[in-house]
């Protein structure tokens, strides 16, 4: 079976952030598929710092980052969903999705595996280091 090592350990910032039942509708539309800031009515029920995904009706969105009830999106029609033009008063809703999940499910595996890839001094390339049979042990050995 082939791994997919990281080339580094995943920070907060390359997961999505997560906020249970946050929902709350578009305060103006959204004017076509490829517009980047998204005003809602309660920006508040998402997280305030961080990635994270929303579906408008059959879209999926990125998030960047949300200023007050200002989200800026870092891909509109992400997951293979399109992107389009959304009314007023649409829902917005934080849900999990298959990208979120899959993000998740690779870093899970990845740390399992016990896999950490560190530069080197004396090639141009990454070296792939397996450590003991406790990989918790060891990222925490390495993230000091």
């Amino acid at each position: 079976m082939a791994t997919n090592q990281p080339g580094a350990l995943d920070s907060a910032t390359d997961l999505f952030e997560a906020a249970n039942r946050a929902t709350t509708t578009l305060n103006g539309a959204v004017a076509d598929g490829v517009t980047t800031t998204i005003v809602v009515a309660d920006g508040s029920v998402f997280p305030s710092s961080g990635r994270f995904k929303i579906t408008i009706e059959d879209e999926i969105v990125d998030i960047a980052s949300r200023s007050g009830n200002t989200l800026t999106a870092e891909t509109r029609g992400a997951e293979s969903t399109t992107g389009v033009a959304h009314s007023t008063a649409t829902a917005v809703a934080m849900q999990m999705t298959a990208g979120h999940y899959e993000t998740l499910r690779d870093a899970i595996i990845n740390t399992q595996e016990g896999y950490i890839r560190r530069p080197t001094t004396h090639d141009s390339g990454p070296t792939v280091v397996k450590h003991g049979s406790d990989p918790l042990a060891d990222i925490r050995r390495f993230a000091l």
